[in-house]
């Protein structure tokens, strides 16, 4: 797994790039073309399924990639390569899992994507010049 920080992105790598954004209650899976169009996209909150309140539970996560892998595979597309930020997570196995399902499609790469921190420093604000009296 490679780690790259936020402003180095270099979305030709392969065929599409599929983007993982968890929130606190939800996983958004994009697929973005070379071209930077989105191809499909979908989110645990859009299948028709048993309504959980959080919804990054393992069946609803394993359908939405299989749907993915599915509209890839219909679409002529063989290779993806993955974004996800922060940890590696049950979440990110599951969504690997279902992607997997469908084998003519095949994950080139997976790249744990960071923000830079500043930690806690910020740009200098510019001072007014003061002429000495």
């Amino acid at each position: 797994m490679t780690i790259v920080p936020i402003h180095d992105f270099n979305f030709k790598l392969s065929n599409v790039n599929i983007i993982i954004k968890l929130s606190v209650s939800n996983v958004f899976l994009t697929v973005i073309s070379r071209k930077g169009r989105v191809v499909c996209k979908s989110s645990n909150g859009l299948k028709k399924q048993k309504k959980a309140k959080k919804k990054n539970v393992p069946l609803s996560l394993y359908n939405s990639a299989v749907y993915i892998a599915e509209t890839l595979q219909a679409r002529g597309f063989r290779k993806y390569t993955l974004y996800f930020a922060g940890r590696v997570s049950p979440v990110i196995w599951t969504i690997l899992r279902g992607l997997d399902r469908i084998r003519s499609v095949k994950c080139e790469k997976i790249i744990q994507v960071q923000s830079v921190a500043h930690n806690g420093v910020r740009l200098p604000f510019q001072k007014k010049n003061k002429k000495n009296k």
